[in-house]
């Protein structure tokens, strides 16, 4: 999660800034937080080194299992959030640049041809 975060806040900070950045990491823990209740104590998450500290002390003893889902929902919140804050088109494409191997269809593109 924090190689993740790192390679977010790489492409992503100069758009929305470090804080900005920090702020939609630290609302999207917060908004796991509602179905992994055990988030709910972790300490806001700084970048640019992206120290998930206070997340492994939340999960320690936990069910891997329950962990990565966590993880799992912590990103698509922050996802969910960016594409929110700064556009669909934009933040799925600065995403992209993160992923590139991760298949991508710019909005209002259409795969299937147009009929004669």
């Amino acid at each position: 999660m924090e190689r993740v975060c790192q390679a977010l806040h790489t492409r992503l900070a100069p758009l929305v800034s470090a804080a900005g950045f920090n702020a939609l990491v630290g609302r999207a823990v917060k908004l796991a937080a509602r179905e992994y209740p055990f988030l709910a104590a972790t300490s806001a998450i700084t970048t640019p080194n992206c120290s998930f500290d206070a997340l492994r002390q939340a999960a320690e003893g936990r069910d891997p299992a329950d962990v990565a889902d966590a993880l799992v929902a912590i990103l698509a919140n922050f996802l969910w959030l960016l594409v929110i804050f700064i556009g669909e088109n934009l933040g799925l494409r600065k995403v992209h640049e993160v992923w590139p191997d991760v298949p991508f269809t710019p909005p209002g593109f259409s795969s299937k041809k147009a009929q004669p």
